[in-house]
């Protein structure tokens, strides 16, 4: 399983199978196209999937009100985190 599909699996759990694989499918960096560039094909089907579910993506609402458990990193909006940044054991695990 590839990293985008390990992504799409765990935090898709509204999406049906064909929703699952399509956006799979979409995500795939391929003839030509770069990283760096637009997937237009992926963000239409993106904007179709928030016209059908709505409450699975954030609103300008809902973004001030998530909670992280590690404060991030950049000025983003948030409400609150459960411990800072600098205690984290991730940050630890990496230096």
């Amino acid at each position: 399983m590839t990293t985008n599909e390990a992504i799409i699996n765990a935090s898709s759990n509204t999406f049906n199978e064909h929703q699952r694989k399509t956006l799979i499918a979409l995500s795939k960096v391929g003839n030509g196209n770069t990283y760096m560039q637009e997937n237009k094909p992926l963000r239409d089907y993106i904007d179709t999937l928030k016209d059908m579910y709505p409450e699975k993506f954030h609103s300008s609402f809902s973004l001030k009100n998530r909670v992280f458990f590690d404060a991030p990193t950049t000025i983003i909006p948030h409400a609150n985190a459960m411990r800072p940044r600098q205690n984290s054991p991730y940050l630890k695990a990496t230096k």
